[in-house]
Parts: C-alpha cells; sequence; structure tokens
C-alpha cells in the first residue's frame, strides 16, 4: 500500500501570516530609532553652528536682533536673521517646517541657542502608544562671547 504524505503548506502560510507583522514592526521600528538618533545629531550640529556664529564679534548686531525676535522662531518662511538662518541651513534633511529655534543670552557673556524638532515617525503605533502626534527632540548649545 502507499501512503501519502501530508502537505504542510497552509500551516506554513499561517505562520508567515503571523510572524510577518511582527518582523516588519521590528523593522520599521529599526529605521525609525536610526532617523531619530539621525535627527538629534543634526540639530545638535545645528544649534553648535549657530551659537558659534552668534559669540563672534562681527555678529553683535545679528545676536541682538535675535534675541529681540519671538521666543520660538520656525525656520520656514526663511528668517530674515543670519544667526537663526544658520541654524535652519545646518538642520540637513529635517523639515524647515518642524524646526524652532531660540537665541538667548544669559549674563553678559554667555549665548545660548535651542533648537526643537518635532518629527514624525514611521511607525505611528508607537506614538499612539504614548498618545502622541510628534517626536519631539531638543538641543541646545552654550558658549562664552569672544
Amino acid at each position: 500500500m502507499v501512503r501519502r504524505r501530508e502537505s504542510n503548506s497552509g500551516q506554513d502560510l499561517v505562520e508567515y501570516a503571523i510572524v510577518f507583522p511582527v518582523l516588519m514592526l521590528l523593522l520599521l521600528g529599526i529605521i525609525d530609532f536610526g532617523r531619530i538618533i539621525y535627527s538629534y545629531n543634526a540639530i545638535s550640529n545645528a544649534a553648535r553652528e549657530g551659537t558659534r556664529l552668534a559669540i563672534l564679534p562681527s555678529s553683535r548686531k545679528d545676536l541682538e536682533e535675535a534675541i529681540g525676535l519671538s521666543p520660538e522662531v520656525r525656520c520656514h518662511p526663511a528668517p530674515g536673521n543670519v544667526i537663526i538662518q544658520r541654524v535652519c541651513d545646518r538642520a540637513l534633511a529635517l523639515s524647515r517646517n518642524a524646526l524652532q529655534v531660540t537665541v538667548s543670552q544669559r549674563g553678559l557673556d554667555i549665548v545660548q541657542v535651542e533648537v526643537v524638532y518635532e518629527g514624525p515617525f514611521l511607525t505611528n503605533i508607537i506614538l499612539q502608544a504614548v498618545k502622541r502626534d510628534s517626536l519631539r527632540l531638543e538641543a541646545a548649545a552654550t558658549m562664552r562671547l569672544e
């Protein structure tokens, strides 16, 4: 008598259907984490570049103008201030609509530039779990006037 071998193709399909969404969520989570690290590094470098420009003696007039602007200046539309424009230009590959720049002076000789970026996740499941619409990253640089 010849015995037939039972097929497991249906079982394989069910296992694939269960595992695939989990693997995709994991992959997108890894990509999101990389984007978060990149975004933080970009705004950190932008804040440092803006602060470096602000502390130079040739930028005193621009510094006073930047401090006099509203507390949170958006990068879009293009700001007229040289210091804020430098920060916006150095935040590479980030949405200019989501960048906020604040320039402040503490005491007589300390300048601080703070950059806030609110960017979206690819995996909105994570944002929905923490009940947020976007991720808020903040970076600041502080230097002494030259």
